[in-house]
């Protein structure tokens, strides 16, 4: 596989549990539910508002990114039967939110799709 692209993801904090869930079923290891571990707020204060992740990728992983909710969530239903049969995969509903309010950064560093958005990096984890 061919990694041209670097993505940075942004998800507010709501939807954390569903952006994990999502990566676990798209990488193509078992790396993914460790994606969004970069907790930001507007000052770098608690609470948290979001979670960021930034990683190489292909551009089908683009593509992928561009596809409506109903499918995506076809596709992680599928991986979560073939590899994470002891899990339950998020509802379309999750994934429909989670991609509604999802902020992509398409080849820019995290740390510009960060302060595009108005957002800083805490200095806690989750």
């Amino acid at each position: 596989m061919i990694y041209n692209h670097n993505v940075s993801l942004i998800v507010p904090i709501a939807h954390l549990q569903t952006a994990k869930a999502v990566s676990r079923a798209l990488d193509p290891d078992i790396g993914g539910a460790n994606a969004f571990q970069m907790m930001l707020s507007s000052d770098g204060s608690e609470p948290v508002t979001h979670a960021a992740y930034y990683t190489p990728c292909s551009e089908s992983f683009l593509g992928f990114l561009q596809l409506p909710p109903d499918q995506i969530h076809g596709m992680v239903a599928q991986d979560y039967a073939a590899r994470w049969s002891d899990l339950e995969p998020p509802t379309l509903d999750e994934i429909t939110r989670f991609l509604t309010e999802l902020i992509v950064g398409i080849d820019q560093h995290i740390f510009d799709v960060i302060a595009d958005n108005k957002l800083t990096l805490c200095q806690t984890s989750i």
